[in-house]
């Protein structure tokens, strides 16, 4: 979840830490992690929400990495 001051936070309620922001231009950065395991992304969003990126990741089981995408909703 996107916050209107551009802070990034996780609405769920699983044990998971989510932090990161989005600046005025649309940059996003965000960390996330949960026990022994994280992982960071970078990307953009447009004025109307959407947008994508990459992500990096570590943990117990060696590392990983994908893409994600956003989409506005409600």
């Amino acid at each position: 979840v996107v916050r209107p001051n551009g802070w990034v936070r996780y609405a769920g309620g699983a044990n998971v830490a989510v932090g990161g922001t989005v600046s005025t231009k649309g940059a996003v950065s965000v960390r996330v992690s949960s026990g022994g395991q994280s992982a960071s992304g970078t990307g953009r969003l447009s004025l109307n929400g959407s947008g994508g990126g990459s992500w990096s990741g570590a943990g117990d089981k060696g590392r990983c990495s994908g893409r994600w995408s956003a989409q506005r909703s409600g």
